[in-house]
C-alpha cells in the first residue's frame, strides 16, 4: 500500500506540472501543485508513521536471536538452545497439491459427476473433510478410525486443478501444516568456550606429576594424559623451566583426544627431547589451533637419570693469572642399575678451568651405584681479561648422555697486592736525594 501510494504521488507530481501549464486560471493551477505537494509531504508521511515497515527490524532481529559472527572457524552457531529458521516454499507446486481444494464446495461443472454444486459436507467431495486427502487425522471426531480404502473415484480432474493459495480455506491451510515436511541438511553445532580447562596432569611411571625418564618403559615417546574441560581445543603443549628463566630450552609435545570426550586428552613427548633438559621443574604451557603458549597452572617435575646439582656454575670476575675458589657439582644416578662414569673439560676456554678433585672418576672409570651421588669440584684461573667458558661433559650408559655441566667466568686486570697491615708505607723522593 505504501509503495502504491508512494508511485501514485511520483506520477501525479510529474502530471501536475504539465497540467498547471495549460491553465489559464492561475488559482486551479496553484491549487492542484498545493493539493499534489499535500499528497507527497504529509499525507504519505502520515499514512508510512501508520504502518510503519518492519521487514529490517524483524531480519535484525533474527540475526541477533539466532546467529553468531564471532565463531572463530566461521561456522554459524546458536547463540541460545535454538535456532530459528525461515524456509521458503515455491507458491505454484504448492497450489496443485490434492488438499488445496479441502474445505471448499465443489462449483458446478467443476465435477464430472453431473453439474450440481456438491457440499463440502459430503464424503465424495474433493474439497469435503473426510476426503482421502483432506484428513487431517485417522480418526474422526468420535475417536472411530477412518476407513482407509481409497475413494472409488478420486476426480483427479477436479483436485489437480491449481487453486490460489490466497483462496485456500482453513482446512487447506491446516492440511498444510500438518503433512508438510521439510527436511534440513546439515551438522549440528554448537556454541563452545574459547578456552580449556586442566585441572590434573598424570606422567609414567608412577601417574602423577613426575616424569622419571629412567624408569619410562617406552624407548622413544613419554605419553602423560590430561584431565579438565574442552582438551580438544588445545593442539600443542610446551614445557618451560619454572626455576631457572634465563634457560631457553623448551620441549613441544602433540595434544589429542579419544573419541568424543573432551574431559582427556593424551599429551605426547619425545623421549630424547626430555633428555636434553637440565632443569628438575617445569611449567606446562599449551597452545591453541592458531594461537601463541598460554600458561597453565600445572607444573611437570622431570627426573634424569643423571641429575646435576647445580646444572652450571658461574665463577664470576677473578684476576688473570689467578685461582678462584672452588665450586662443585653433585651428580646422582636415579637409575636401578650402576652406571659407568667418564668426566671431561670442553669447550671454549678449557685450559682455564681445572678439576681439582673429582669422586666420579677414577682410572679406569668409576661405576656409581644406582642411588649414588659422586662429586666434581673445580677452579677458575683466567689467562687473560675478558668473559671464558668452557663445559663438563659426564659421559655414563644412561639416556641423555652426555650430561653437561655449564662453566662460565669473567677474566679482569691483576692489582698489586695491598701491603700487610703495620707495615710501613713505600715514600718517594725527589730526584737526586740522598739518606
Amino acid at each position: 500500500m505504501i509503495n502504491s501510494l508512494q508511485a501514485i504521488g511520483a506520477i501525479a507530481g510529474g502530471a501536475s506540472s504539465a497540467v498547471t501549464q495549460g491553465l489559464s486560471n492561475t488559482t486551479e493551477a496553484t491549487n492542484l501543485a498545493t493539493a499534489v505537494a499535500i499528497f507527497q509531504g504529509p499525507f504519505i508521511t502520515g499514512v508510512t508513521n501508520i504502518f510503519p515497515d518492519h521487514t529490517i527490524e524483524h531480519i535484525n532481529h533474527i540475526n541477533d536471536l539466532g546467529f553468531s559472527a564471532s565463531s572463530n572457524n566461521k561456522t554459524i552457531a546458536p547463540i541460545q538452545g535454538a535456532v530459528p529458521l525461515v524456509t521458503f516454499l515455491s507458491e505454484k507446486p504448492l497450489e496443485q497439491l490434492p488438499f488445496a481444494h479441502c474445505g471448499k464446495d465443489a462449483k458446478k461443472g467443476l465435477l464430472h459427476i453431473g453439474d450440481a454444486t456438491k457440499s463440502a459436507q459430503i464424503d465424495s467431495n474433493p474439497g469435503a473433510s473426510q476426503y482421502q486427502f483432506c484428513r487431517v487425522d485417522d480418526y474422526d471426531q468420535y475417536g472411530n478410525p477412518y476407513n482407509r480404502s481409497f475413494i472409488d473415484d478420486p476426480q483427479p480432474e477436479y483436485y489437480m486443478k491449481p487453486f490460489p493459495f490466497r483462496k485456500w480455506d482453513g482446512a487447506a491451510l491446516d492440511i498444510l501444516k500438518r503433512r508438510t515436511f521439510v527436511v534440513i541438511g546439515g551438522v549440528h553445532t554448537k556454541e563452545t568456550p574459547s578456552q580449556p580447562t586442566i585441572t590434573s596432569v598424570s606422567c609414567p611411571p608412577k601417574n602423577d606429576s613426575t616424569i622419571d625418564l629412567a624408569n619410562v618403559s617406552d624407548p622413544k615417546n613419554v605419553s602423560c594424559t590430561l584431565k579438565g574441560n574442552n582438551l580438544d581445543l588445545i593442539a600443542q603443549v610446551e614445557l618451560q623451566n619454572a626455576q631457572d628463566a634465563s634457560d631457553k630450552t623448551t620441549v613441544q609435545g602433540s595434544a589429542s583426544i579419544s573419541g568424543g570426550d573432551t574431559t582427556q586428552a593424551t599429551i605426547v613427548f619425545l623421549k630424547d627431547d626430555l633428555a636434553k633438559l637440565k632443569g628438575a621443574n617445569y611449567k606446562l604451557f599449551y597452545s591453541l589451533k592458531g594461537g601463541g603458549p598460554q600458561q597453565s597452572s600445572i607444573a611437570i617435575s622431570l627426573k634424569q637419570p643423571i641429575s646435576l646439582n647445580p646444572s652450571s656454575l658461574d665463577f664470576g670476575d677473578q684476576a688473570e693469572k689467578t685461582k678462584s675458589q672452588a665450586k662443585s657439582v653433585v651428580v646422582t644416578n636415579n637409575t636401578n642399575g650402576s652406571l659407568t662414569l667418564s668426566v671431561s673439560l670442553t669447550g671454549t676456554n678449557p685450559k682455564e678451568f681445572t678439576i681439582e678433585s673429582d669422586t666420579c672418576m677414577s682410572t679406569p672409570p668409576k661405576s656409581l651405584d644406582a642411588g649414588g651421588n659422586c662429586t666434581i669440584t673445580l677452579t677458575f684461573a683466567p689467562d687473560g681479561t675478558g668473559q671464558r667458558s668452557a663445559t663438563v661433559s659426564i659421559s655414563d650408559s644412561a639416556p641423555g648422555s652426555p650430561q653437561t655441566v655449564t662453566l662460565t667466568g669473567n677474566g679482569t686486570t691483576s692489582q698489586q697486592n695491598p701491603a700487610p697491615a703495620g707495615a710501613p708505607a713505600a715514600s718517594t723522593k725527589p730526584s737526586g736525594a740522598t739518606h
